[in-house]
């Protein structure tokens, strides 16, 4: 009950149209044998706003945002490889018994080129699309 109340209010989120940041530069880092996206870099312009960034949302994948911040911007990278998952893997299935299930993704309808990140202000989650990435 409590996984379908969090993927439903998810869904209904509401994205913002004028975030307390500007975005400079996104792109995407793809890697791999599928030459998936492994990691999305974003670049803001500093903010006098203190902003918690948490996620991003891009393609099918969710990933946590670490900081990154200089004197004139913050750079934002969140990666999809799975390495915040903390997974038993083994031959006999026996071991991996403990492991929990990948959380659902939110089901945001972007396109190729776009990402959602989330983002706290006094507490408040909000969600901002972030086009044309690179």
């Amino acid at each position: 009950m409590l996984l379908a109340f969090s993927f439903g209010q998810c869904a209904s989120a509401k994205l913002e149209t004028k975030p307390p940041f500007t975005v400079k530069e996104s792109k995407s880092v793809k890697g791999g044998i599928s030459l998936e996206a492994k990691s999305i870099v974003i670049t803001l312009e500093k903010t006098t706003k203190d902003v918690e960034f948490k996620e991003v949302f891009f393609g099918n994948k969710r990933a946590t945002l670490k900081e990154t911040n200089n004197k004139k911007e913050i750079i934002l990278i969140g990666n999809f490889d799975g390495s915040d998952i903390d997974m038993q893997l083994s031959a006999d299935s026996e071991d991996q018994f403990g492991n929990k299930p990948r959380k659902n993704t939110c089901p945001f309808k972007l396109h190729k080129n776009e990402a959602v990140i989330s983002y706290k202000i006094n507490r408040v989650l909000s969600y901002y699309k972030i086009k044309n990435i690179q």
